[in-house]
């Protein structure tokens, strides 16, 4: 998956404004991600369907201080922030046989899961991961969906390198008068880059730029 640590240890308060008016910066700082389930928001609507996560909820009388610090917010996808709401337990440091969310900032999502199989299904490695598995649903056929796309793409990405290599060990064949096969893998390779090209701008590219 595509989850990272948010180094949040270099966060910069804004001078003015309130967390409504940070959504940029907050969407720079978590890599354009959800930090819960980690969808690119290229590839669910862009920043219109985002939104500025408090992972401590503003609604917490005990977290009211922390709603326009730049350090408790963070970038979330519109379905995961639904989800989650206002639930909150306390979660010590790198425990994670417990329920609740690990601090973005100072824990890399990604260990918390299992490598993710050709069904596209996330599993947990640890209580706190099955309960933000179950919690905010991140097995709902939208993520499934998106899983199986970026294991598809890694795989398009190991075949291009691949025929790329069978591509130099030909040319060295070629110059044995071999030419005719060279010639034939040349245009594969050539279809090959068109495909992911394409594929790179179907699923990269956002629509939605404005906040």
């Amino acid at each position: 998956m595509n989850w990272k640590r948010i180094p949040k240890e270099n966060s910069q308060q804004p001078a003015k404004g309130t967390y409504k008016d940070w959504k940029h910066i907050v969407k720079e700082e978590c890599f354009e991600r959800c930090i819960y389930c980690s969808i690119h928001d290229s590839r669910f609507g862009g920043i219109r369907n985002f939104t500025v996560e408090h992972y401590k909820p503003k609604s917490k009388p005990e977290f009211k201080h922390l709603e326009n610090d730049i350090k408790n917010l963070y970038y979330a996808c519109s379905i995961c922030n639904s989800f989650k709401n206002d639930d909150w337990h306390d979660v010590p440091n790198k425990n994670f046989n417990c329920i609740g969310y690990p601090d973005p900032s100072s824990v890399d999502y990604t260990i918390l899961f299992e490598d993710v199989n050709a069904d596209g299904i996330l599993k947990g490695k640890y209580t706190i991961s099955k309960y933000m598995i179950e919690r905010l649903y991140l097995n709902r056929g939208q993520m499934i969906l998106d899983r199986k796309l970026n294991i598809l793409e890694s795989r398009i990405k190991e075949l291009q390198e691949k025929i790329i290599s069978y591509k130099n060990q030909l040319k060295i064949l070629a110059k044995k008068g071999n030419k005719k096969a060279i010639d034939y893998l040349g245009q594969i390779v050539e279809a090959l880059n068109e495909l992911i090209t394409i594929n790179t701008n179907v699923y990269n590219s956002s629509p939605y730029t404005q906040s």
